[in-house]
């Protein structure tokens, strides 16, 4: 199984296109949860930060299967994560109104990576 999606850089697109990878995927309720927190968590930042929300640019992502596990690769125009990015990520202190995304990625789903700049989770 491959899914591809792409969306341009608009942050409403991003509800939807989560709801869509959620019922592409089957996950179970448990799995689905952290999924669809580190889904949104990881597209924001592809459109905020990656694409600096111009819609003209696009994100997309991929969902295959690959050594058993489920697997999301989010790929935006602009520039690069560093390979370390989800190692040194934290959680930053509750008045911060960033800063939580690739923290969190690394709490829920810790086998996930930065690979070539992307971001892709495993679940």
């Amino acid at each position: 199984m491959k899914t591809t999606l792409e969306i341009e850089s608009k942050l409403e697109l991003v509800e939807e296109t989560v709801e869509q990878l959620l019922l592409v995927s089957k996950a179970d309720a448990l799995v689905r949860e952290k999924l669809e927190l580190c889904l949104h968590e990881v597209l924001n930042n592809a459109v905020v930060h990656g694409n600096a929300s111009d819609p003209n640019k696009r994100v997309q992502i991929q969902m295959f299967v690959k050594d058993g596990r489920l697997q999301f690769r989010i790929s935006d125009e602009a520039r690069s994560l560093a390979d370390n990015a989800l190692d040194i990520a934290e959680l930053p202190g509750f008045e911060a109104t960033s800063g939580r995304g690739l923290a969190l990625v690394k709490t829920l789903l810790p086998e996930s990576k930065i690979d070539a700049g992307d971001t892709v989770l495993v679940v």
